[in-house]
């Protein structure tokens, strides 16, 4: 990957000339021996250093390191030859290269009914393939778990009232002052992800007790619409319609996240934003406004 990504991100040299990579793994400083057999890319590093004053060796230096199961990576390079614009691409290269080890990983470890100790009485009544066909169907299985008796209500009435929407929490808001969007779903993305449990899904068909599931931290869908061209009427006829399609859509209980988040331009300053989520995964409720 990086010899590839060299052809293409250096500047122009002699044809002749190869390309100068430094890789150091200085194991884990904090500890002997990690307990968690999987790095978790969303919580690693990678830090970008520039050296313009003082020449450098190589075109890359990578210093890779383990500390508290975060993989750490310093990546050294020649202010003069590379650029932080071009590194960035690099930067998401070797995070998507990660993310796909993962996966790899994870789809050939074995699983069992005691890795969820909470929902292993329900796992056992099933098929010997119930789980390797649940990770199948969502990608990846974090936890599993059942529901509360409240969730398990909100589950039966959901199911048997498709589309109603009585179950989907809303709460809209106008934003006054500069805004960006591209920024604020970013921020709202960020949020999200210290919540696991907003993110869970639901499995329920063939099963004595229905259980939800966390597959790992997935972005928020969002729509962004601009409303200037609206007259002020048309603009406070707009949000509850956003809300009532939504609602009639509903949530597909089974492929989290169960949520959505709507921003919508109205003048040059002001925003209308709506969040719905579905009601299994927050408790209470805000009108609009």
């Amino acid at each position: 990957m990086l010899k590839q990504w060299l052809g293409r991100m250096v500047d122009r040299q002699d044809e002749q000339s190869l390309a100068q990579i430094l890789i150091n793994y200085m194991g884990e400083p904090d500890r002997l021996i990690s307990t968690n057999p999987l790095f978790d890319i969303a919580s690693s590093s990678l830090h970008l250093v520039s050296s313009t004053l003082q020449p450098l060796p190589y075109l890359l230096a990578f210093d890779c390191y383990v500390q508290a199961d975060k993989l750490e990576i310093l990546v050294k390079y020649s202010g003069t030859q590379l650029n932080r614009q071009k590194l960035g691409v690099l930067e998401q290269a070797i995070h998507n290269r990660f993310a796909e080890l993962i996966r790899q990983e994870e789809s050939t470890l074995p699983m069992m009914a005691e890795d969820f100790p909470l929902a292993a009485a329900v796992i056992k009544q099933q098929p010997a393939d119930f789980l390797p066909q649940l990770r199948r169907q969502i990608g990846r299985i974090d936890d599993l778990y059942p529901l509360s008796p409240m969730q398990s209500g909100i589950l039966f009435q959901s199911l048997l009232m498709p589309g109603s929407g009585i179950y989907i929490n809303q709460v809209g808001r106008k934003v006054e002052g500069q805004l960006s969007p591209e920024h604020f779903i970013r921020v709202w993305q960020m949020v999200m992800s210290e919540f696991a449990n907003l993110h869970n899904g639901f499995v329920w068909e063939a099963l004595s007790q229905p259980l939800q599931f966390n597959s790992g931290i997935r972005d928020v869908p969002y729509t962004v619409k601009d409303w200037r061209n609206f007259t002020p009427n048309r603009q406070r006829e707009l949000p509850e319609e956003s809300a009532a399609a939504v609602r009639s859509q509903g949530f597909d209980l089974s492929q989290p996240p169960l949520q959505h988040l709507l921003i919508a331009r109205l003048c040059e300053n002001t925003y209308q934003f709506l969040w719905s989520i579905h009601h299994l995964l927050v408790d209470g409720g805000q009108p609009q406004s």
